[in-house]
């Protein structure tokens, strides 16, 4: 519990909270470490006392006794010289550790504090490239320190490796070291590891922490970039640290080039990666404002468009303002045209889809994402590091979203089935959630349930593993439709719960569509007030947004909670939100809604006791399925039509 460290504070990171040892404990474990001769009694109940049943700090008490010839023996056979009731521990662990290393020899101490800028772990070769000293003698002080239970070995094969007992020794061992030293050691760690060759990308956050330590901005800023550019699309919260980092360092390079070039580039990955993690607006116009700045000393359109760019998805997702997201999507291509640049184009064509898409246009969405789609592998492969993700793998899913929403259900298969393989295939962990997510919708349809629900719980997974927002949101949703389709309201109500949590704190263009399901929800319990309140704030948020698809999905929900009360008054009131519905569905281009909203028509012919009515827009549902291709949905409309034929 005495252990911190910086990544204790990220997401992947959980405390499992130990009991301390009890004294009974204490007591088997200090007899197994030094025997049970007659002077030792009572050692155990005062380490005990003094440790708070703490295993680490009791084995380090031993250790010092050990060391300063108060027990005298071996492992087992120790006996005590001296009185138990005299014996000086100190107060904590780390006190205990610092008079330990500061009893050690100085080459002993030298190669300790040597490794502990390392890590934790570190390789025999890398150390004595630090450490230079002789081989034998770097071989004894080694043998010396995992003598005194600093070090263990890890292994011999194909070198050797070797681990600090305990995070706290590496800590208290690199704390002893004076800054200047602490500095120069972790410079020499850092040109070690270039020396050492092999797979850098890898080693590159490895890197930028020993050149950041080292207080070297230019070569760390470097290196952050690296490894920010090396885990895009794996992890965006890692890829944001890094490039934070960037940014700070930035302005401390003395070259002034390279200063603009990190400088322009940080600002502009901030903005990409901040949609998936949900930045506040006064950060976003903060960075917005830098980025500009750093633009403009650049002098080049393809910074702006870049910027711009990811400002477009930022503003809209992040902050909900979907027409100024608009306007910074075409921009952004106006610029990237006139620099000429066929991976920046391409990549704001998809901007313009999604933004165009999030307003309800989804004409200009379908004209946009089949420019994109248009374009070469390699065009796509190219803007890949601008977009922070595989690019290819998310354009394929992006013009299935289209198609679905259009109601074109066999050709959305298609483009998931290509975006998901291709995801799987380059390894895109966040574009293969994302793609799951967003082909849930189409499998359903296909009344596919099973695949639904795996793809749903894949994207879950991957979700929390990395610890992303936006695609935590995104499998809520596609989980909550699966449940919702198995009509298990116990599973569908919780998971629309956090799909609308996780959707206020971050992708707002999902917050109508969540807040209006779980008001369906709510109004399938019975619970007819809350539903309309939920319902008239998804409409609120739809309409102060744009969001022309989460005011259809609004409208909607308003007509089915008006309809379930079934009096004159509630029907009028559904019918004329059915109407308005109507309206923006053929508006937005929605089609893949027009079912739903004929069903909701033949319930409220029904009401009205028009049979003819009914029977009308049944029939219309059943051609709208069947050209769809959802199968099970036009074989339960067709059952009920022919339950209707029989009961005439």
């Amino acid at each position: 519990p005495e252990y911190r460290a910086d990544w204790m504070s990220r997401a992947h990171y959980q405390q499992l909270a130990l009991a301390p040892l009890t004294a009974e404990a204490i007591q088997e474990l200090i007899v197994d470490l030094i025997g049970a001769h007659p002077s030792t009694h009572g050692l155990a109940q005062r380490i005990h006392v003094h440790t708070g049943g703490n295993p680490f700090f009791a084995e380090e008490v031993v250790q010092t006794l050990i060391e300063s010839g108060q027990l005298v023996g071996m492992r087992g056979a120790y006996r005590l010289e001296g009185d138990v009731e005299r014996l000086a521990v100190p107060a904590t662990v780390q006190a205990l550790l610092a008079a330990r290393i500061d009893r050690l020899g100085e080459r002993e101490k030298r190669v300790l504090q040597s490794a502990s800028a390392i890590g934790k772990d570190f390789a025999e070769p890398l150390l004595a490239a630090v450490v230079e000293l002789p081989e034998r003698e770097l071989a004894d002080a080694l043998a010396r320190l995992q003598s005194g239970e600093f070090l263990h070995e890890r292994s011999l094969y194909p070198v050797a490796e070797y681990s600090f007992k305990h995070p706290l020794t590496q800590a208290v061992a690199q704390d002893s070291l004076l800054g200047e030293r602490r500095r120069g050691l972790h410079a020499a760690v850092a040109r070690a590891l270039e020396a050492a060759g092999g797979d850098l990308e890898e080693r590159a956050s490895l890197l930028a922490h020993h050149w950041d330590a080292a207080g070297e901005a230019q070569p760390a800023a470097q290196w952050h970039r690296r490894a920010a550019e090396w885990i895009a699309g794996s992890n965006s919260a890692e890829a944001t640290r890094h490039w934070q980092r960037v940014r700070v360092l930035a302005d401390e390079i003395g070259d002034a080039a390279l200063a603009i070039e990190l400088g322009d580039r940080s600002c502009q990955m901030l903005i990409e990666l901040g949609w998936r993690l949900g930045l506040t607006q006064e950060v976003s116009e903060e960075l917005l404002r830098e980025g500009e700045a750093w633009a403009r000393r650049r002098n080049d359109p393809r910074s702006l468009a870049s910027l711009y760019s990811g400002s477009s998805i930022l503003v809209s997702i992040g902050l909900g303002q979907v027409k100024r997201g608009q306007a910074f999507a075409e921009e952004a291509l106006r610029l990237a045209r006139v620099a000429g640049d066929e991976p920046l184009i391409f990549m704001n064509q998809l901007r313009v889809c999604l933004t165009s898409e999030y307003a309800g246009d989804l004409r200009a969405a379908r004209a946009a994402i089949e420019a994109a789609t248009a374009h070469e592998l390699a065009v796509m492969d190219a803007a890949s590091p601008m977009l922070a993700y595989d690019a290819s793998a998310y354009a394929p899913a992006q013009r299935g979203v289209v198609a679905q929403e259009e109601g074109r259900l066999a050709e959305s298969l298609r483009w998931f089935e290509q975006g998901i393989a291709r995801a799987r295939a380059c390894g895109a962990t966040e574009v293969l959630a994302w793609n799951l997510s967003f082909g849930t919708e189409a499998w359903l349809d296909l009344g596919d349930l099973a695949r639904a629900a795996s793809m749903a719980r894949e994207a879950m997974e991957i979700a929390e593993r990395i610890g992303d927002a936006t695609s935590r949101g995104l499998a809520q949703g596609a989980l909550c439709r699966v449940a919702m389709q198995q009509g298990d309201l116990d599973a569908a109500i919780p998971l629309a719960e956090q799909w609308v949590a996780t959707s206020r704190s971050g992708v707002k263009t999902n917050l109508s569509w969540a807040v209006s399901t779980l008001a369906v929800l709510r109004c399938a319990r019975g619970e007819r007030d809350e539903a309309r309140r939920l319902a008239n704030e998804a409409l609120a948020v739809a309409e102060a947004g744009g969001f022309g698809l989460g005011k259809l999905w609004s409208e909607l929900a308003l007509a089915r909670i008006h309809s379930s009360d079934a009096t004159p008054a509630a029907r009028d009131e559904a019918e004329a939100w059915l109407a308005r519905a109507e309206q923006t569905l053929h508006t937005t281009g929605f089609f893949a809604r027009l079912p739903d909203l004929l069903e909701l028509r033949a319930e409220l012919a029904q009401q009205r006791g028009d049979a003819p009515g009914r029977e009308a827009a049944l029939r219309e549902a059943l051609r709208v399925y069947q050209e769809k291709g959802a199968a099970p949905h036009a074989e339960r409309i067709a059952k009920e039509l022919a339950s209707t034929g029989r009961s005439r």
